[in-house]
């Protein structure tokens, strides 16, 4: 069985930073009451999936690992730190 995160963005403009080690993320730009996460906290030991509402889109990450997650109105893109 195949468990995933999903990570909820109802905010248009900002920034998702997430340790998937630490299991914790930080953001920045806009408050965090401006989007939702954590619909489902399971994940499995090879990758986590993200899913972006309102681009319906989503990508698979692979855990222990840090990214940026940067969504706006032009779309969404996460970088690899």
């Amino acid at each position: 069985m195949v468990r995933y995160i999903y990570f909820y963005i109802t905010a248009d403009d900002f920034t998702i930073r997430y340790s998937l080690f630490e299991n914790k993320f930080l953001t920045e730009g806009r408050t965090r009451r401006q989007f939702v996460t954590t619909c489902h906290s399971e994940f499995n030991q090879a990758e986590i999936a993200l899913e972006c509402r309102m681009h319906s889109s989503a990508i698979c990450i692979p855990r222990r690992t840090w990214f940026v997650l940067r969504v706006s109105q032009y779309g969404w893109i996460v970088d690899m730190t």
